[in-house]
C-alpha cells in the first residue's frame, strides 16, 4: 500500500491551520523521539547550525516561531545566558505543554506563549532575532511569516529559518526522495504513531517553495543580506536574512 499523501489532500488557506494543530497535536507524545531516529540524529546539529547563524550573544533576546517542543528555543537560551531571554511560541498546546516539561529536565527557563505566527503578539523592534525551525512549511501564508518575523526583529537583527529541502548532492536525491516519501510514513507507523500523519511530510514538501523563492520572499519581507546555507547535502537549509538598520 502507498504511503504517499495526494497534493490535494493538504488543506490550503483557513483549513491548513486546524488541520495542521490537529495534526501535530497528534504527533506530539512521540515527536522528539521520531525525529532523532528519522533524522539518524542530526537535527540537533541542524538546529545548533540554524542558532549559531542568529548571530546572538549574551542578554541578547530571542523569539523562536512555532517552538514546537522547544529544542531550538533552547539552544537560542544557550547562547544569550541567564541575563538573556528567549521565548517560544507555538499554537498547539500539547507541543507547548511538553516544552515545559523539557525546560524542567533540562533546567532551562524558557518562558512558552500560545501564539498565532501569522499575528505574533510582540510589538515591533522587540528581538535581536527571530527564529523559526521546520515549521515554516506549516504556516498558511509564508510571506506573512516572514513579514511578521521581520516586524519583531530589531533593526540589524537576523531573522532564521530552518527548513527541510531538496537535496542538491548528485546521487542523494533519489535516496531522499525514496526515503521521505516511503520509509518514513513506515517508520513513523513503529511509533504508533499514524502513516498518515507523516505522509503529510513529503506532501508538504513537494508544494514548499524552492530556495530561491523562500530567499525572494525574506527580501521582499523587507530582509537583506539574505542568505541560504544547505546542510547534508542539501536536506536541510538555513535561510538567514537581517534587518537593516534604517526600514526602506
Amino acid at each position: 500500500m502507498s504511503t504517499r499523501a495526494p497534493l490535494n489532500s493538504i488543506p490550503t488557506g483557513p483549513d491548513k491551520a486546524p488541520f495542521v494543530h490537529r495534526l501535530f497535536s497528534q504527533v506530539a507524545p512521540t515527536y522528539d523521539l521520531l525525529n532523532r531516529v528519522l533524522s539518524a540524529g542530526q537535527d540537533r546539529g541542524w538546529r545548533r547550525a540554524a542558532a549559531r547563524r542568529a548571530n546572538l550573544n549574551p542578554g541578547d533576546r530571542a523569539l523562536d516561531v512555532a517552538t514546537g517542543t522547544g529544542d531550538l528555543a533552547r539552544e537560542l537560551k544557550s547562547i544569550v545566558g541567564a541575563e538573556g531571554l528567549v521565548v517560544g511560541l507555538d499554537f498547539c498546546r500539547p507541543m507547548l505543554t511538553l516544552a515545559i516539561e523539557r525546560n524542567r529536565l533540562a533546567h532551562a527557563d524558557v518562558p512558552y506563549v500560545e501564539g498565532d505566527a501569522m499575528n505574533l503578539p510582540f510589538g515591533d523592534n522587540t528581538f535581536n532575532a527571530s527564529t523559526i525551525a521546520f515549521g515554516a512549511r506549516n504556516v498558511i501564508d509564508l510571506p506573512r511569516l516572514f513579514r511578521e518575523m521581520t516586524r519583531v526583529a530589531r533593526p540589524n537583527g537576523r531573522v532564521v529559518c530552518l527548513e527541510i529541502s531538496r537535496p542538491v548532492m548528485p546521487g542523494l536525491k533519489q535516496a531522499f526522495h525514496l526515503y521521505f516519501s516511503r520509509i518514513l510514513p513506515w517508520i513513523a507507523r513503529l511509533f504508533h504513531s499514524r502513516r498518515s500523519n507523516y505522509a503529510y511530510l513529503p506532501a508538504s514538501l513537494a508544494i514548499f517553495p524552492e530556495r530561491d523563492e523562500v530567499a525572494r520572499m525574506m527580501s521582499y519581507a523587507g530582509l537583506c543580506d539574505v542568505t541560504v546555507t544547505n546542510l547534508t547535502g542539501g536536506i536541510v537549509a538555513v535561510f538567514t536574512g537581517r534587518k537593516p538598520e534604517t526600514e526602506g
